[in-house]
């Protein structure tokens, strides 16, 4: 599936259609000259592209002049945040999978993000050691390697999705950083766990089917 498959593309309408209010009414479009659509993005996937692919433009911005320090932390941000998103949908999806495949009662998706929350809030080491046990329970290959190595060093540096945001929770001092190294390796831990999409939809197939037999 496509990234972009998420996403509802506009189309070049601008009249009456704001359905919320704030600076989306306040600055309500009238034309199509400078048109930009606020949408539902097709679910938590779809804004986690919608994070990735803000921060990919930023980083294209890159020029190497040390105006470009500016763009670290909010680029930073931005990746985090799409990584966050799309691992805490593989663990809604996954184990409500594995409630279902086990015939145990199937928790509803604001019950699970709420024990997340509790739990393990914004810590990405920690949401991937949930993730992995529900993976191998449903025979898809854990995030490991360098993926994780990736991940884990990030959550290293922000543990609790603060540190990228707020400057009196960022570590003192300077680091000097490979932007072109660090771009892609962000790049692809996101792209390891973005294909695990494919490996849940395989793996729900069967147990889907054999859900559905059951109801008969």
């Amino acid at each position: 599936m496509a990234e972009t498959d998420f996403i509802t593309l506009p189309q070049k309408k601008a009249k009456k259609q704001t359905t919320s209010g704030g600076v989306f009414r306040k600055f309500q479009a009238t034309s199509t000259d400078s048109l930009i659509v606020r949408q539902s993005y097709g679910g938590t996937p779809g804004l986690a592209f919608c994070y990735s692919e803000a921060a990919d433009r930023l980083a294209d911005t890159y020029t190497g002049q040390p105006i470009d320090d500016t763009i670290l932390l909010p680029y930073l941000f931005l990746y985090r945040h799409a990584i966050e998103l799309r691992l805490k949908d593989l663990i809604l999806r996954g184990r409500r999978l594995n409630q279902l495949s086990k015939g145990c009662s199937v928790e509803s998706s604001e019950e699970i993000r709420r024990d997340l929350q509790q739990r393990i809030s914004h810590n990405l080491a920690g949401l991937l050691d949930e993730l992995n046990p529900i993976l191998d329970d449903l025979g898809v290959p854990p995030v490991s390697g360098d993926a994780r190595n990736t991940i884990v060093n990030l959550s290293q540096n922000d543990p609790g999705g603060m540190s990228f945001r707020y400057m009196d929770a960022a570590a003192p001092g300077s680091d000097h950083v490979d932007f072109t190294r660090l771009r892609e390796g962000l790049g692809r831990a996101l792209e390891t766990v973005t294909m695990l999409d494919d490996f849940l939809d395989a793996a729900a197939e069967p147990i889907l089917e054999f859900a559905a037999d059951m109801n008969e």
